[in-house]
């Protein structure tokens, strides 16, 4: 069974490894603490980088005395992830987020009348909040080479692009949603647009929604006017509101039929998303909730010099993730016709994928007619009609997985070389890089062990002949892109050891029978030679 699990690792690992020319780690660090770290150390804001930590937790304060405690807690959770250890701004964020999950709309007291009030100016807040800083993160991965044009000489590469709620957003979105239900009434009308409910009378909707009769709803004029005035009221607060209707349907005769329910969408436009559902045999399309967000996200490919190597592209975001670990939805933008030049410097590691702009959509989206041909693209171009607005880059948690990926590498290995070794088989043991073990001739494990041996001033181990010199820089290694694991092999195997090096490196423990064994250890020998 081990053997399986090991065959399944190794599948995967290598489908990481076809489109690498050298050894960057693509395997994730499987302890959630350095992951987290390393994460945080790279997903944040870049408007950070130009403000100060005293200075945010200032307006913090002020935001507090106006009554904005929304706007209070993002600023102490931004605070907090460049405060080099000081803890005020976690401490005031996480007081935030407890007072409005027991119920309360902020700091103070509140009577059956002021509950309400400070429950919508709370609601209000947010939806202005998240249009203006975005709730998600997005991760950029790298260039996949996916088709080539022989009579060109050029190819096309695709860019994957997933999307999540911020740890900053998702923490906001739960204490809402307590926090609601602990203090809402029977006879509040309010249905915030955190809710999840199954029912369209359980969905979510905007502070600024109205109501929409079944008469509006049939007639369709008298729904879709009002719902410009939901969006146009959105607007003179600073909120993007996406609205529609569901088609109704004349050749349902059940009036519980999901065909025919009475149901519009009035979401905040960050949190919107929607599909078409074609229905040809009842000659009828309508929008449905989920799938493609209101964001478009603009992307190009730069070299080392921050030279453009591509015209950009925007790319529809689909739904966006819901939950602070899911990668199931993700988007994909195509840059075509990429000449040897730019395709040489992809597969050498030297393009980086950047976000050039976002842009979030509002407004009222229109059911195509029935003659309009149907297809993937319809939904896109039907939302590249709205009114868009250009969100600021810098207020957006945008980064490269390559880089997340490469601080992973760079957290673990010096968490391992701070331990203190003990003496294992003759040699210092440090602990273990990851859990492949019968692979760990892999390259990239010896890419991390020469890491760990310049940043403690030791002599590499591992080493690449080439054209009769020893490249120890793993980022100068020639390695083999085959999917084929014999060629693979062939290629790892050009990678030796330097025997008289004091460094660290790395071995397969085996047999593999235990837990312990799955392990690739990492060493050191005891005394220098």
């Amino acid at each position: 069974m081990r053997k399986i699990l090991v065959s399944m690792m190794f599948f995967f690992l290598c489908i990481g490894y076809s489109f690498a020319a050298y050894p960057i780690t693509y395997v994730r660090e499987n302890d959630p603490q350095t992951k987290k770290s390393a994460h945080q150390a790279i997903a944040i804001p870049s408007y950070l980088k130009s403000v100060n930590y005293s200075d945010l937790i200032t307006k913090g304060q002020e935001y507090e005395k106006a009554g904005k405690w929304i706007y209070a807690y993002g600023t102490y959770v931004d605070a907090s992830a460049i405060s080099n250890g000081d803890s005020e701004g976690k401490d005031k964020a996480e007081e935030i987020l407890s007072v409005i999950s027991n119920g309360k709309p902020g700091k103070g007291t509140f009577d059956v009348f002021t509950l309400y009030d400070k429950w919508v100016d709370l609601i209000t807040e947010s939806e202005k909040y998240f249009t203006e800083f975005p709730a998600f993160e997005i991760e950029l991965k790298e260039p996949v080479q996916k088709e080539i044009h022989y009579d060109t000489r050029t190819a096309d590469y695709e860019v994957t692009i997933n999307t999540y709620f911020t740890e900053k957003a998702n923490n906001l979105y739960e204490a809402l949603q307590k926090g609601f239900e602990r203090a809402k009434k029977d006879d509040w009308k309010i249905k915030p647009w955190f809710l999840n409910g199954a029912s369209s009378d359980r969905k979510g909707r905007s502070i600024k929604a109205l109501e929409i009769s079944n008469d509006d709803f049939i007639s369709r004029t008298p729904a879709l006017e009002k719902l410009k005035t939901v969006v146009t009221n959105g607007q003179k607060e600073g909120i993007a509101i996406a609205s529609w209707l569901n088609t109704y349907n004349p050749y349902e005769d059940d009036k519980h039929s999901s065909n025919n329910t009475h149901y519009c969408a009035q979401l905040p436009s960050f949190f919107a998303s929607v599909y078409i559902e074609e229905e040809e045999w009842a000659r009828s399309r309508r929008f449905m909730d989920g799938r493609i967000s209101l964001y478009d996200l603009e992307i190009s490919l730069f070299d080392k010099q921050e030279k453009t190597l591509a015209k950009s592209v925007r790319v529809n975001l689909e739904e966006l993730g819901r939950n602070a670990s899911s990668s199931w939805f993700s988007r994909k933008g195509l840059f075509k016709n990429l000449d040897r030049d730019v395709m040489s410097k992809i597969e050498a590691g030297e393009v980086v994928v950047k976000a050039t702009g976002l842009y979030l959509h509002y407004g009222v989206l229109t059911v195509p007619s029935t003659d309009t041909k149907y297809s993937n693209e319809l939904i896109t171009n039907i939302i590249r009609q709205l009114p868009e607005m250009k969100i600021d880059l810098g207020k957006a948690v945008i980064y490269n997985s390559k880089a997340v990926l490469a601080k992973l590498d760079e957290t673990r290995m010096e968490f391992l070389i701070k331990k203190e070794p003990r003496q294992v088989n003759g040699n210092l043991y440090y602990g273990y890089i990851t859990e492949y073990s019968e692979y760990g001739n892999i390259p990239h494990y010896k890419a991390l062990a020469n890491y760990a041996s310049q940043k403690a001033g030791l002599k590499s181990r591992y080493y690449q002949v080439q054209d009769g010199e020893k490249i120890y820089d793993s980022s100068r290694w020639i390695l083999e892109s085959s999917k084929d694991y014999q060629r693979l092999k062939e290629s790892w195997d050009s990678i030796l050891s330097d025997e008289t090096a004091n460094g660290f490196f790395i071995e397969s423990e085996g047999p593999y029978y235990t837990e312990e064994d799955i392990d690739t250890a990492f060493y050191r020998i005891k005394y220098y030679r």
